[in-house]
């Protein structure tokens, strides 16, 4: 399932958000939580602060990733080592957005590209059907 491309104008919010987050971090560097943790990081779309070891930061999902419902929370896993979840494919460190979704907007999404899908394939048949006629009369 793949998500829309960000548009010119979020790149511009996405640029602004990264400035702003790594703000924060640097003021945030003094008061660290105590004990193992997680440090605050930009991931691209979101900030996530420092996070205690062996527990998730929450963050509203963006709202200028098309299809995305930001009413709804993502989350990044800080691990009981200290160092945040790496996704076993890539074994980069990962933030989990698949409960941002709007599910509403993506059963549209889906029903709409049927219609597509059905449309072409309608088309296809129909091409290949005159096609056959075509050569049969020549």
């Amino acid at each position: 399932m793949a998500v829309s491309t960000t548009t010119d104008a979020s790149v511009d919010e996405i640029a602004q958000k990264r400035l702003e987050c790594l703000e924060t971090l640097n003021e945030t560097v003094d008061t660290t939580i105590s004990g193992l943790f997680c440090p605050g990081t930009w991931d691209g779309w979101l900030c996530w602060p420092d996070t205690a070891a062996g527990t998730s930061a929450y963050a509203l999902c963006p709202a200028f990733i098309s299809g995305f419902d930001p009413m709804r929370f993502a989350h990044k896993v800080c691990g009981e080592n200290g160092e945040w979840f790496r996704h076993p494919e890539t074994n980069r460190s990962w933030s989990n957005y698949t409960t941002c979704i709007n599910l509403d907007d993506f059963e549209w999404r889906k029903q709409v590209n049927l219609i597509y899908e059905t449309g072409y394939a309608i088309s296809l048949i129909a091409i290949l059907l005159s096609l056959a006629i075509l050569s049969y009369f020549r």
